[in-house]
């Protein structure tokens, strides 16, 4: 159907830069259903996007087909169903099942929240590769940078000092695209989003936290793909930002960025065994299969301490 569809609308086929699968990979409505269903108003987006951009992609989804965060927002007044989002966007999946019907004077509770996902369709029904157990999970890569909105709109409720200067993001992305400049970026996250986590927050504030924010802010810039754990043969990695060539050229590297935050500042023995760890981290990566090769990336270790300082490091090619 996706080459008909191609055919149909004249496009060039050297024109298309994205791979249809991971971005919009489709969805299963039954847990015993062999194949999935794409959602047809993303095909058409796209597929309008090659024929008047001529391959030049920005934006990966319709802004027309995002599930508003109001409708969410309703439903996360339950603590309970925060967590959830919470886990579901950090492991893109959670054991679960569909509830097949529950009275609207229970739709705030905990155990509807992720079948109301499933029929707004933000999740579909997945199965454990080891036991067969039902899951629901998040199913492409364009609804998780939903998710990635959705928990920066919380994390921004929740601490409204913070500051998002859209301008500045853009200059210091730019700096660290094109001339690798990476510190001012770093510095103006530290000074206008961690600086400004509230008292409150703070008592559960991890790396979780600030990757979330790091992943909705690089999801505004089409300088890079974010990927959140990215599987690597040797472990997961907290950032990889994937540089988008076929729009910018120019830009020489990607990034893998490996993320820790210590509460107290003043624990001089833990920040050191946590910037160790970083940077051993790192080094797996850069020896993993995925990468041992490759000479365009660049790794970096950050550990951010405490509202008001962080320490970074980039771990050299050998």
């Amino acid at each position: 159907m996706w080459s008909f569809l191609i055919d149909e609308c004249a496009i060039d086929r050297t024109k298309i830069t994205i791979d249809r699968k991971f971005l919009y990979n489709g969805y299963l409505f039954h847990q015993d259903a062999q194949n999935k269903l794409y959602n047809p108003s993303m095909m058409m987006y796209i597929l309008h996007k090659f024929n008047v951009a001529a391959g030049d992609v920005k934006e990966l989804i319709d802004d027309n087909l995002k599930t508003d965060y109001g409708r969410i927002k309703q439903l996360l007044n339950n603590p309970d169903n925060v967590k959830d989002l919470e886990d579901i966007i950090a492991h893109t999946q959670v054991p679960a099942e569909v509830v097949n019907r529950f009275s609207i004077d229970k739709i705030h509770e905990s155990k509807n929240f992720l079948s109301l996902l499933f029929y707004l369709g933000l999740v579909t029904i997945g199965k454990d590769k080891t036991s067969g157990a039902p899951l629901l999970m998040i199913p492409n890569y364009s609804t998780k940078t939903m998710y990635w909105e959705y928990m920066e709109n919380i994390i921004m409720e929740r601490n409204p000092e913070m500051i998002f200067r859209a301008r500045t993001i853009h200059d210091d992305l730019q700096k660290m695209a094109f001339d690798g400049a990476y510190k001012p970026f770093f510095d103006s996250f530290q000074q206008n989003f961690v600086s400004h986590v509230s008292n409150r927050d703070l008592e559960n504030f991890s790396e979780k936290n600030i990757k979330f924010l790091l992943l909705s802010i690089f999801i505004q810039s089409s300088f890079y793909l974010p990927f959140s754990e990215l599987e690597i043969s040797t472990g997961y990695s907290d950032v990889y930002l994937q540089r988008r060539n076929y729009l910018y050229p120019k830009i020489q590297s990607d990034w893998i960025w490996e993320l820790k935050y210590v509460k107290d500042a003043g624990n001089e023995a833990l920040i050191v065994a946590k910037k160790k760890e970083a940077k051993e981290q790192l080094q797996r990566y850069k020896t993993s299969n995925h990468f041992k090769d490759r000479n365009d990336i660049r790794y970096l270790a950050v550990v951010f301490t405490g509202k008001k300082n962080y320490w970074i490091e980039e771990i050299e090619q050998a």
